[in-house]
């Protein structure tokens, strides 16, 4: 995965961004490589815009807040569109990689998770809503950000700007609501994002994977799939339902910081 060229100023993307979805997407006004490229710093300047807009008004936050789950079915339209079906059957025969997967996601993260939920405290929202995220296999986060195979992720990357703001903004006031348990969650998920690539490097060493599919199960196995959950924990009954939320989006904000991360550490540890 190589560096990210320059970037242009973040105003400049966010009108582009708006320009392109009034344009019905013209090439013109956004093209795939500048969409590509500034992904990650538009998911920045989407969240930003989120925090400010679900402080500044939250009861219209709040409403906006019914159309996650149609918001996110899309999103994995989107995603699940850009996989090449046709040679789906292909992706299977690299079976270290297939066993190395299963391995990160199963055995190894489960074990992590397991651990560090030793330093929570017994309320059943709280383990919840961690368990919920953490042992959720991620795909939208892992095709949008190492763009694998012959297809390109800029598709997903609008949709995937639109959930962001969706959901943290209609969720953040919860967050902010019960900050004193969140509190606790958040170095987890520090050291969950520190910890898991160094494992995923070593599995990846243990069955000789090459270089791509190294970074890939990097990838696979420190993103979680936060926005896919979120639905669940929202369907949950009571109070139990804003503290599951809170927790799912916590880390969800968490990721995307550590994902900026990513992209200039992984090529350094997976050579």
């Amino acid at each position: 995965m190589s560096h990210f060229p320059r970037r242009p100023g973040s105003s400049m993307l966010m009108i582009q961004l708006l320009q392109y979805i009034a344009t019905g997407g013209s090439s013109r006004m956004l093209n795939r490589e500048k969409l590509e490229n500034n992904q990650v710093l538009l998911y920045i300047v989407v969240l930003a815009a989120a925090f400010f807009f679900g402080f500044m008004a939250p009861e219209l936050a709040s409403r906006i807040g019914g159309s996650i789950t149609i918001i996110i079915a899309i999103l994995m339209y989107s995603m699940f569109s850009q996989i090449p079906f046709v040679s789906l059957k292909d992706s299977f025969s690299n079976r270290r990689y297939l066993a190395a997967v299963l391995l990160t996601n199963y055995i190894a993260v489960p074990i992590v998770v397991w651990i560090f939920s030793r330093f929570l405290p017994d309320q059943p929202p709280l383990l919840l809503g961690f368990f919920l995220v953490l042992l959720t296999p991620c795909i939208d986060y892992v095709i949008v950000f190492t763009a694998l195979g012959d297809f390109s992720a800029w598709l997903p990357v609008p949709f995937m700007a639109l959930t962001l703001f969706v959901v943290v903004a209609s969720q953040i006031a919860k967050v902010s609501a019960v900050m004193d348990q969140i509190i606790k969650v958040i170095p987890l998920y520090i050291a969950f994002m520190i910890i898991m690539p160094i494992i995923s490097r070593f599995i990846a060493k243990r069955m000789e994977l090459d270089t791509g599919a190294g970074r890939a199960l990097v990838f696979s196995g420190s993103t979680r799939n936060s926005l896919v959950v979120l639905p669940l924990a929202l369907a949950l009954p009571g109070d139990a339902s804003t503290l599951v939320a809170a927790v799912i989006v916590t880390q969800t904000i968490v990721e995307l910081a550590g994902e900026l991360l990513y992209i200039r550490w992984v090529p350094k540890l997976v050579k």
